[in-house]
């Protein structure tokens, strides 16, 4: 039984693309940090989960025989993931501390800091940046990532219900419906800065 396994690092070693490649076909390798691999033999799926865990990587496995049928409900983040920027990083680059913010945010997401911490970190940095900036980073540095609108639409045409969530600023997620073509939520949502879900269509 061959399942599809994605594999994301930051960014994945060589060590880790060769190893994928001895157990299955890789078909696509996204800019050193996504690796997309068909595995045909069930019982490599514990080693590479394994191989992952030892190198700080982190891997999803769908069987080839799911249909997207079987699915009913897609989430994704926001930044680096639906979009091309990390917010927070740019916003700091507007206040000229973009290298500090961002070696947070990549000890973060290495699990070298915990969500809570980093956040409070990152903001704290940002006493004091005009609410203009927001405005800056969105109209002139935020784009939806490659085949992010199509994805959305070919999830939305075969009925899956979307949903944006990210621990990041309202700002931006509520403006991120309209770039995806996507309704509005009715009334729009509100949550606190450190967990800001936005739905992409109505729930």
């Amino acid at each position: 039984m061959s399942s599809w396994v994605v594999v994301q690092g930051r960014p994945l070693t060589e060590a880790t693309l060769s190893y994928l490649s001895s157990v299955g076909t890789v078909i696509t390798v996204e800019a050193g940090k996504v690796v997309h691999v068909e595995v045909p033999q069930p019982e490599s799926l514990a080693a590479i989960r394994e191989h992952c865990a030892e190198n700080k990587c982190d891997v999803g496995v769908v069987p080839l025989e799911r249909d997207i049928s079987q699915f009913k409900l897609y989430v994704t983040d926001m930044d680096s993931t639906l979009i091309t920027i990390e917010c927070i990083d740019e916003i700091a680059d507007v206040h000229g501390l973009k290298d500090q913010v961002a070696a947070i945010t990549e000890k973060a997401m290495k699990g070298e800091l915990n969500f809570t911490e980093s956040l409070h970190s990152r903001v704290a940095l940002l006493k004091g940046l005009k609410e203009s900036a927001l405005s800056e980073v969105y109209e002139k540095r935020l784009t939806i990532s490659p085949n992010g609108r199509s994805t959305i639409k070919y999830l939305r045409d075969n009925g899956l219900k979307t949903l944006l969530v990210s621990g990041g600023f309202t700002y931006f997620t509520d403006r991120s419906n309209p770039l995806l073509l996507l309704p509005l939520p009715s009334p729009p949502s509100s949550f606190p800065m450190s967990f800001s879900p936005t739905s992409l269509d109505h729930l």
